[in-house]
């Protein structure tokens, strides 16, 4: 998870910079991160939390 945050992190600037110089306006670029933001919470919905991690007996 860490590494998709790193390549996330490294692209997305080149990714909103592009939208920004084409359409010259923030709106689709934050329609984008509303985007992400809905995506992430409905994926955060499929975590089982109950699952036990670690080293079974």
């Amino acid at each position: 998870m860490n590494c998709v945050g790193n390549v996330g992190g490294a692209i997305i600037p080149l990714v909103i910079g592009a939208i920004v110089g084409s359409t010259g306006s923030y709106f689709l670029a934050l329609v984008l991160f509303a985007c992400f933001g809905v995506g992430i919470g409905l994926f955060s919905l499929l975590i089982n939390f109950t699952k036990k991690i670690g080293v079974e007996d």
